[in-house]
């Protein structure tokens, strides 16, 4: 089965029972745009397949993830987000040179709306980065 994406979008939604968001998440991890599952906004209820989408995504190996660090640092903005946790913990897994530049970017961001959770969250992760790159994560 090959499905477009807003079939696949409609398999992933948490709507839908078990099964069919297996074969939507089978879908997803065929495509290759990443972009289209990082906090995709839909006409209806978009968090509906955020936690799906994250788990695409912490699949995918560090070079394919590797151009999209912003936004997925962007997920971190609330960390009540389905999926957010998903990530939080797959972007510690990044070497802290290949994350270091867009977390910089991201802080700044940050601070410069005053989105304070966001900034908390970044400084979290900073601080988790740091710890997991000592114990050689």
């Amino acid at each position: 089965m090959t499905a477009n994406i807003d079939e696949i979008y409609n398999m992933l939604s948490w709507d839908n029972e078990i099964s069919i968001q297996n074969i939507g998440i089978q879908e997803a991890e065929k495509i290759k745009s990443l972009w289209v599952l990082i906090m995709p906004l839909l006409s209806n209820n978009s968090k509906s397949i955020w936690e799906n989408c994250a788990k695409v995504l912490v699949k995918k190996s560090d070079f394919e993830l590797k151009p999209y660090l912003t936004q997925l640092l962007k997920w971190l903005q609330d960390m009540n987000w389905p999926g957010s946790e998903l990530i939080y913990n797959r972007l510690l897994e990044f070497p802290i040179s290949e994350i270091e530049h867009p977390l910089k970017v991201c802080l700044s961001l940050a601070n410069n709306s005053n989105d304070i959770p966001w900034v908390s969250a970044l400084t979290a992760f900073e601080s988790d980065l740091h710890e997991a790159s000592k114990i050689g994560r």
